[in-house]
């Protein structure tokens, strides 16, 4: 969802539309979007949400949770998760949402606009690897996690690649749920910058900061938490300097990110598996199309 500079609100979803000026491209996928009526004032969504320790509602579409009852309550996580950040200045707002299939180890995303993906990755996190399945090719290239985020461009100051700087603390109201699935709730800061979380535990913890833009500005202690086994629900950037955005306990949010709809269901593993595709080595993140080449 997208705020525009006159109030109104811009839904987003991930198909290209060159016309439309605001857009963001993850990890190879645009979103795009299309005005629609205004809704809620962010302010008024934005304070609530502060207190309650989720994020407003107006960062994506309503969403709903759904669990599979033949699951084990205590399972690791598996089925898929919706995920989506923003980047908010005084005027206007930056969207960006994947979606995540899950079945541990494994966590998989396709990229490209709905229905047309030439290709997806797989992050596994008991091999610390990416696999980008490139279909129409047949190769599968295998980047090694640390590489990966070593050779990832910074991202307003981003740098969730190196764990072990970050100082947590919990919350008053320590205990969250976000979509009905429990997390803790926590803080953290750097310089002039505030952090708030709410972090749960059975999700394969995975380099969310790898699919760049507003998720590496959002998480950019993501690393801490995958080295504890922990995968953010929500999380809210704060700085102390911007007065100008953000009413009420919300004052000074620039950016957020949360889970926005938790499907817990039985997937078929077929779904994360790596196909039996030529492999190749890379030392970063490629493309999932690969370049055109000249004729």
């Amino acid at each position: 969802m997208v705020k525009g500079r006159r109030g109104a609100f811009w839904s987003c979803s991930r198909t290209s539309v060159a016309a439309i000026a605001v857009s963001t491209v993850i990890a190879g996928a645009v979103a795009s979007c299309k005005r629609t009526p205004p809704e809620q004032t962010a302010a008024a969504a934005d304070a609530s949400a502060a207190d309650a320790g989720v994020l407003a509602t107006s960062i994506a579409a309503p969403s709903s949770a759904f669990v599979d009852a033949s699951l084990p309550p205590d399972a690791p996580f598996q089925g898929t998760l919706s995920i989506a950040s923003q980047l908010v200045d005084s005027t206007e707002v930056q969207s960006s949402e994947v979606e995540l299939t899950v079945v541990p180890p494994a966590v998989r995303w396709d990229v490209g606009p709905a229905g047309s993906s030439t290709g997806y990755r797989v992050y596994r996190s008991d091999q610390h690897a990416f696999y980008t399945v490139r279909e129409a090719d047949h190769v599968v290239l295998v980047t090694d996690e640390a590489s990966a985020l070593g050779a990832t461009p910074r991202d307003g100051g981003a740098d969730a690649g190196t764990p072990g700087r970050w100082t947590f603390r919990p919350l008053a109201a320590k205990i969250g749920r976000v979509q009905d699935y429990p997390c803790e709730r926590w803080e953290t800061s750097r310089d002039q910058e505030r952090f708030e979380m709410c972090v749960a535990k059975g999700v394969v913890p995975m380099p969310l900061q790898i699919l760049g833009g507003s998720f590496a500005t959002t998480l950019p202690f993501n690393g801490d938490l995958e080295t504890r086994g922990l995968f953010p629900l929500t999380a809210m950037l704060f700085d102390r300097r911007r007065t100008d955005v953000g009413a009420g306990a919300a004052t000074g949010m620039i950016a957020r990110y949360q889970v926005t709809r938790i499907d817990r269901r039985r997937v078929d593993p077929a779904r994360v598996a790596i196909p039996d595709y030529r492999r190749v080595p890379t030392v970063s993140l490629p493309p999932i199309t690969p370049p055109s080449q000249p004729h």
